[in-house]
């Protein structure tokens, strides 16, 4: 992966063979290879950000919550827009059970439009 060691990014026996997502990690440094793989890969939908999961949506605000306020400056900003997709893999939620997911994160104060 473009001088990039595939064992650096990703820790192959956390891999779930029946999931389709796939979680690497990049250093700043490495960041080029994220190029690499869009250009490479067919089946590659998207690559999100991650600043918390858990095993519930409480875990995962509660982890993005402790972040520091820090990690999320380059978003804070009055000109950059914002929106809080909801997505289930192997489920469909109505609009009511995706408001209600967003609500667990309303401590996140964007100020864009």
């Amino acid at each position: 992966m473009s001088g990039c060691d595939p064992g650096d990014v990703y820790d192959r026996a956390a891999v779930d063979v029946e999931s389709p997502f796939m979680k690497i990690q990049l250093r700043p440094e490495q960041q080029p290879v994220l190029q690499t793989l869009l250009q490479r890969c067919v089946l590659l939908k998207s690559v999100i950000e991650l600043y918390g999961e858990g095993t519930s949506v409480e875990q995962c605000a509660a982890q993005v919550q402790s972040l520091q306020q820090s990690g999320l400056d380059k978003y804070l900003r009055r000109s950059l827009s914002f929106s809080l997709e909801v997505h289930g893999y192997a489920k469909r939620m109505s609009m009511a059970e995706q408001a209600s997911f967003r609500q667990n994160f309303h401590f996140l104060d964007f100020p864009g439009p």
